[in-house]
Formats: C-alpha cells, sequence, structure tokens
C-alpha cells in the first residue's frame, strides 16, 4: 500500500533570485539531515550570466539534474518555442523521479512550465514568494502558478489577503515571510562614507522598444556622479536582456563597472555596504529595506509590490533618476529616510516555517483543490 506521507520532496530552481529563495530553506533540510532532490534550470546553467556552478558544493546541495532553458534568439516566438520544449524535458526527468511534492519559487516562465508539468503529472506543489504583486508579464505567471499551487507560503500580509481574494482556501495559505532575508544581517548601521551604488535593471516586456532609451538615461545619470562607482549586475534572462547586455558593452564610463555576476554572499556584502541600490530589481523592494539601504525604484517593472520607507519611485527620466541619487548622497536626509525602516517581508526563521510545513500534510489531504 503506498504511503499517504510527503517524504519525496524536489526543488526548482532557475535563477540567482529563486537559488536564494530555496537556499535557506535547503540548509535546514541539510542540518535536519533530510532527504531532498534538486532540479536546476534557466540561467543558472548559461555561461554568459557567469554563475558559479560551485556554489553547489559550497551550499552543500544536491543537484539531481541540471535542465536548460535556452531562448534561441530574443523573439517572443523563441521563448515560447522554449517553454514547450522544457516541458517535455522537465516531463521526463518528473517520471523519472516521481516525487510527492516539488517546492517552486517565484514566477519566471521556467517556473510557470515546471508547474504546468507537475500539475498534469498529479504532483503536489508548495509555491514560496506565493501571492506577491508586479507590474509586468512575471505577475501573470505568479498568479498562475498560485492556482496551481496546494500550498501558499506567502511572503507579506498583503499577499496573504490577495490569495484568498482569488478564491485559494484560506487554510493553504501561511504567512511565512520572505526565507531569503534569513541570511541577512539588519545592523541598522548605514555606511555614510560609501562610494559606491549597485545597479541591478531588468527589462519589461510591454515596454521592449523604450528599453535602449531607459537604459541611455541611466547611463546618463551615472555619468553625472562621476565621483561615485557604479556597479553593475547582469538582468535575469528575460525577453531583451540582450539590449541591455548590449548597451552596457558599448558603454566607456570610467565610473560603471558591468558584473555578470555575484555569488549570493558576496553580492549581500557588497549591497550592504553601498549608498543604495538603482534600478527595477525586487531586491530594492525585498531585500534593501532589511539592512536598511535607500532604493531607487525605476518605472513600472515593481508596481504594486507591498513597499517599505527606503524605496523612492521615479520614473524612467534622467532628470528623475538624477534628483534620486542626490537625495541619497545628502546625509542629513537618508539618516530621516532610513528612520524607523520596517522590512514587510520578514519574519523570523522563516526557512524554519517552510520546512516545517512541507511535512504537516499527507499527501491525500492536499491533492484537491477547489477552484
Amino acid at each position: 500500500m503506498e504511503s499517504n506521507k510527503i517524504k519525496k520532496i524536489l526543488f526548482f530552481f532557475d535563477s540567482r533570485a529563486t537559488f536564494s529563495y530555496s537556499n535557506n530553506v535547503i540548509q535546514i533540510f541539510n542540518k535536519k539531515r533530510k532527504n531532498y532532490q534538486t532540479i536546476v534550470s534557466g540561467n543558472f546553467l548559461e555561461k554568459e550570466f557567469k554563475v558559479q556552478q560551485n556554489i553547489f558544493k559550497e551550499y552543500k546541495i544536491k543537484v539531481l539534474k541540471k535542465i536548460k532553458f535556452k531562448s534561441p534568439n530574443q523573439k517572443p516566438f523563441s521563448w515560447t518555442t522554449s517553454m514547450g520544449t522544457s516541458i517535455i524535458k522537465y516531463s521526463k526527468t518528473l517520471n523519472k523521479i516521481k516525487p510527492d511534492l516539488i517546492v517552486l519559487t517565484g514566477d519566471r516562465i521556467e517556473t510557470l512550465a515546471m508547474c504546468i508539468t507537475a500539475s498534469y503529472m498529479n504532483i503536489r506543489i508548495a509555491h514560496i514568494q506565493a501571492g506577491d504583486k508586479s507590474g509586468h508579464i512575471d505577475d501573470l505567471s505568479r498568479g498562475a502558478i498560485s492556482k496551481f499551487a496546494h500550498l501558499h507560503f506567502a511572503s507579506s500580509t498583503s499577499a496573504c489577503k490577495r490569495l484568498a481574494s482569488w478564491g485559494e482556501d484560506k487554510k493553504r495559505i501561511f504567512l511565512t515571510g520572505a526565507p531569503q532575508l534569513e541570511d541577512i544581517n539588519s545592523n541598522k548601521c548605514f555606511h555614510y562614507s560609501s562610494n559606491y551604488f549597485v545597479v541591478i535593471f531588468h527589462p519589461v516586456l510591454n515596454e521592449n522598444t523604450k528599453l535602449k532609451d531607459q537604459i541611455s538615461n541611466l547611463l546618463k545619470a551615472i555619468k553625472y556622479f562621476s565621483h561615485y562607482k557604479f556597479y553593475w549586475i547582469y538582468p535575469n534572462n528575460d525577453y531583451g536582456y540582450n539590449i541591455i547586455i548590449k548597451e552596457l558593452k558599448k558603454s566607456k564610463l570610467k565610473n560603471l563597472k558591468v558584473v555578470a555576476n555575484l555569488p549570493r554572499d558576496k553580492f549581500i556584502k557588497t549591497l550592504s555596504k553601498s549608498r543604495g541600490i538603482i534600478g527595477n530589481s525586487s531586491c530594492g523592494i525585498i531585500e534593501a529595506s532589511r539592512f536598511p539601504i535607500p532604493a531607487i525604484n525605476i518605472g513600472s517593472r515593481q508596481n504594486g509590490r507591498t513597499q517599505s520607507k527606503n524605496i523612492i519611485n521615479v520614473n524612467y527620466k534622467r532628470e528623475s533618476i538624477t534628483r534620486a541619487i542626490k537625495k541619497t548622497l545628502d546625509n542629513k536626509y537618508v539618516n530621516q529616510f532610513l528612520k524607523n525602516v520596517k522590512n514587510p517581508y520578514y519574519k523570523k526563521n522563516s526557512n524554519y516555517k517552510i520546512y516545517k510545513l512541507l511535512f504537516k500534510f499527507k499527501k491525500n489531504n492536499i491533492i484537491f483543490k477547489k477552484y
């Protein structure tokens, strides 16, 4: 007779961000000596992004399978065909592994492809960062994953409410917080003497025709502050990412250093000692307020996300970005600005809460959902 206990748990991550979400939970598995399996996909496996493969050894993560998700060129058709091809690859792997439950994180196209695969193979799904909001196509992807998922691990109160408004069972929604914040020490000490900023800027699908101008304006703003350094980290491999990389390679700014990737521990250390983060990454919304440091949030990509008081929202115009950077260089302003900043995504022991919840339910008790 088949056991009703959840024993075989599979983690899936496809980017630097989803790795950081999953890793802190996986480390609890390692500490407790619990078995798990991991599939790696997405830009984690693309040489262009220089994600260090020894990171798995460093964190003692058991990787069962590496599955490439490669878009042959920067056309929407290529992305959709890559998604279809990946579903075939994912289904073959899941058919061999036969996990009881798969842990998915976030909202990326690779995660959606894996979610669809697991759902139609009758595999239970737990979703980290469920119910979050953003202002681009990944928001639709996250919503779709939530409708497929059986367990929802929400990072904020607003995310819990959003999931409930979508008709998800409140007994399956858990306010766990964001597990990637567990490896960030909040020392409440801003480095006023710091002479550099971190920049991360991702493309937005429905603004792709304006992307060159957006990057140009940001580079012009950076040029204005010639006495400060700007470390620009490669974007996600979203549609249009090649345009950003091409423009950065063309730039001859002496105060700009382009970095393909930083290991998580080095990235957190670099970010913590910076004057702030600039761009449209969720890191500026979620991680930045944990230190805290100023976050200049550009454009529409993070629209709708719950924000803390350390965030300055600006449009894509050079003047708007320049004004915001000037504010972060005013120590009196920053001192008041960062006062009493609270991170709405931080809940103590988030990773341990998720770990316990993964084993709380019986397989047959969660497989059926109300639609």
